[in-house]
């Protein structure tokens, strides 16, 4: 597998970078210690970006391999009722602890939408 933007390729190749690592992961956690029987269940867009790096055929592509959820970067909390093929990942990288309890809580994406029309580009 070599990580590409997967919703830019055919459909048989997303599908071989997919089936690829998920199989390549599980003989990895079979081969090195601490051997484990785990399965990959979760499956990572490789840059996350809705429409960019995956597509509702590359998640069909994902269900159909095994997995059980994937996630990617949306930019927007996860509610109930969400497809678990899209689910929005949280990288806390340079951010305080608060500021990542607070984006994970939802309260980032209401400040936002208080403070922004429907209609304007959110930054």
């Amino acid at each position: 597998c070599t990580h590409p933007l997967l919703a830019g390729l055919p459909l048989d190749q997303q599908r071989k970078e997919i089936v690829e690592s998920k199989e390549w992961i599980e003989f990895l956690l079979k081969t090195y210690p601490p051997y484990t029987s785990y399965t990959a269940d979760i499956f990572a867009y490789p840059s996350g970006i809705p429409g960019v790096d995956f597509n509702e055929a590359t998640q069909q592509l994902v269900r159909e391999a095994g997995f059980s959820m994937a996630v990617s970067v949306r930019g927007y909390s996860n509610k109930k009722g969400l497809d678990l093929f899209n689910v929005e990942r949280r990288i806390a990288l340079n951010e305080p602890l608060w500021m990542f309890k607070l984006r994970c809580a939802g309260v980032i994406d209401w400040v936002r939408k208080l403070f922004f029309k429907q209609n304007q580009t959110l930054p």
